[in-house]
């Protein structure tokens, strides 16, 4: 199983290696107020609502 990352209950294609990366920006997004997060790698681009209230499950494969 690879790591995963879902934002309110939709799952994004988040490359393995670079779910640490988007866990510390949505981490740091939610620390600053919320809003819009802009979040793209390779040929994913990702336009997220995200506040203090949106479920994110972040699951690390270990």
């Amino acid at each position: 199983m690879a790591n995963q990352v879902w934002v309110g209950g939709v799952k994004l294609e988040i490359l393995s290696g670079d779910v640490s990366h988007f866990d510390q920006a949505v981490r740091e997004h939610i620390d600053a107020g919320g809003g819009w997060l802009a979040y793209s790698q390779e040929r994913h681009h990702y336009q997220l609502h995200i506040t203090a209230g949106t479920d994110i499950v972040i699951v690390y494969d270990h």
